[in-house]
């Protein structure tokens, strides 16, 4: 069953309106919870569709009602931003632990939630936690056009960590749609726990080995892993003799970096 707060299911006006109240009561202190309030069932009973993102171009009727999932963390995304208030941002990390508002945040568009690699962990556990649930009303996500699609053929930030943290990419390139069974399947095999899990051991040279092959997002965010367990010069080594092309420069950003621990994949 998925049960988003009952505020975000309205027209577009109103649905502002009760995010305004939302994010009052979160910075008066408030959890996510008791900020949200009631909550009300994705079904049948209540048609609509569920927006994981409405931009300025989007078809979606605003007078209708819909599940205006996004609408929150696109006006946190706004406040933090554009009015220097990033303390908002650190609420994504409770968000997830929420069907309802990590599905508001799963779009691309969000990517300050996963821009290191313990990020994308992360929201690849809330992942697995809820897609279940996500994928269980079948067709009626949108990110901008008036029909719903399902949400495992939509792009969003789970595919983007898959990538990032060296999952094979191959089928979902070639069409592939993310089911929660095919989101196990990635998970089991995702390089990272076996890199942290042979750094545990102190298994490095193993380790490093896992970095060969891989392209700038994938390639850093795996170096990533060795900084928290003291391995940056051994980490910047196996990515300067491992890249193979860096056409956006994320590689060469991310070694200028070097001797900023808190440094993180653009």
């Amino acid at each position: 069953m998925f049960l988003p707060p009952a505020f975000l299911y309205e027209t577009f006006a109103e649905a502002r309106k009760g995010t305004n109240r939302f994010l009052t009561a979160l910075r008066s202190g408030k959890s996510l919870e008791e900020a949200a309030g009631p909550l009300i069932e994705i079904s049948r009973a209540n048609p609509g569709l569920v927006v994981l993102w409405r931009g300025g171009m989007s078809m979606i009727p605003s007078r209708e009602r819909h599940f205006h999932l996004d609408l929150p963390w696109r006006r946190i995304d706004n406040l933090a931003f554009e009015h220097d208030k990033p303390e908002l941002l650190l609420r994504a990390a409770e968000a997830l632990e929420h069907a309802w508002a990590f599905a508001g945040l799963v779009a691309s568009q969000f990517y300050w939630v996963v821009r290191t690699a313990k990020g994308q962990l992360r929201f690849l556990e809330a992942a697995r936690r809820h897609w279940p649930a996500l994928t269980s009303i079948g067709q009626r996500y949108t990110d901008g056009v008036p029909t719903g699609m399902s949400l495992s053929q939509l792009p969003t930030l789970v595919t983007g960590c898959l990538g990032r943290q060296g999952a094979d990419m191959g089928p979902f390139i070639a069409g592939a749609p993310l089911t929660t069974e095919a989101l196990e399947s990635a998970l089991a095999h995702l390089p990272r726990f076996t890199v942290v899990a042979l750094l545990q051991r102190g298994c490095v040279d193993e380790a490093t080995q896992l970095l060969r092959g891989r392209k700038d997002f994938a390639l850093v965010s795996l170096a990533e892993h060795f900084l928290a367990f003291g391995l940056e010069d051994v980490a910047c080594r196996a990515v300067e003799e491992y890249v193979t092309e860096d056409p956006h420069g994320i590689v060469a950003e991310w070694l200028a970096g070097r001797g900023n621990l808190a440094r993180t994949v653009r």
